[in-house]
């Protein structure tokens, strides 16, 4: 994946949670977070996620997300 492709999903998958389209949301930021280099960009993602999984009552998965987002991006 491209080194822009990484940010481009953080920024779509932050436009569907925003709209309400949690399930789109996960299947677009899973895949980012094998690409994203950048420390802060990779706890951005995995807080998109946990919110996605979170909304969807995958609450164990969503807790493990905050935590990384949270050791990541303090």
């Amino acid at each position: 994946m491209k080194p822009g492709r990484a940010e481009a999903r953080r920024a779509l998958s932050a436009r569907l949670i925003e709209s309400g389209q949690m399930p789109e949301a996960e299947a677009v930021t899973r895949p980012g977070l094998d690409h994203a280099m950048d420390g802060r960009l990779k706890g951005m993602m995995h807080n998109n996620l946990a919110l996605a999984l979170r909304a969807q009552r995958k609450d164990q998965a969503a807790l493990e997300h905050f935590d990384k987002a949270q050791a990541l991006n303090p």
